[in-house]
């Protein structure tokens, strides 16, 4: 019976979801929109972002359209980040561990 109950989950959300993209059309469009952003960066297609950024500013949720914006100020960047192999992930995370070891040491 407990696995029936955990393997429910996954449909639960899914049906969660879609009850939730029913009653507010915004939240469709806004889960649309950030399924394309994945693809475009899973299938590394640059070209596509520009439309993605002119998509989102026509007829995204305003506040989607405030973190586009935020994002196409930065868009070289983010081409970049795209397209090379390279990542800045493991340095972050080692900043973000010593800024976390700095705050537990001082009072």
């Amino acid at each position: 019976m407990p696995w029936r109950i955990i393997r429910g989950e996954e449909s639960y959300a899914s049906r969660f979801i879609g009850l939730m993209c029913e009653k507010e059309p915004q939240l469709k469009i806004a889960q649309q929109l950030a399924l394309d952003f994945y693809r475009i960066l899973k299938t590394k297609n640059k070209p596509q972002l520009s439309r993605w950024f002119s998509h989102v500013s026509e007829s995204g949720p305003v506040e989607l359209q405030r973190v586009a914006a935020g994002m196409e100020a930065d868009a070289a960047a983010i081409c970049e980040a795209i397209t090379s192999k390279w990542s800045n992930g493991v340095v972050e995370g080692h900043v973000n561990r010593l800024k976390m070891l700095n705050r537990d040491a001082l009072p």
